[in-house]
């Protein structure tokens, strides 16, 4: 059993964008958020994507092993938010970022 199967993520928000749907959760781990980000295409044939942000305002050049720096999150000031497929990645980072 690892960090990740530990986490409850607590729903805020679901929306449609036009026929799709954004649900958004966040917990927290080690003190930093995480949200997980999940697009349900009205397409059946299409696939759910989910993804998490950790909120971490890091440089944009940061290498994220696992992930992205997104360019979503971008600042003026070349400041970005880590974003990871799989949750065990996200918290990886945060445990490296932490220790």
């Amino acid at each position: 059993m690892t960090a990740a199967d530990n986490l409850v993520f607590t729903p805020e928000c679901r929306t449609r964008t036009g026929s799709n749907e954004l649900q958004i959760a966040n917990t927290q781990y080690r003190g930093v958020n995480i949200a997980e980000r999940t697009f349900i295409p009205w397409n059946i044939f299409r696939k759910t994507v989910v993804q998490y942000v950790v909120d971490l305002q890091l440089p944009m050049d940061t290498e994220v092993k696992g992930g992205e720096m997104s360019q979503y999150y971008y600042t003026s000031e070349g400041y970005g938010l880590p974003v990871f497929d799989q949750l065990e990645d996200a918290v990886e980072f945060i445990d490296k970022f932490k220790s």
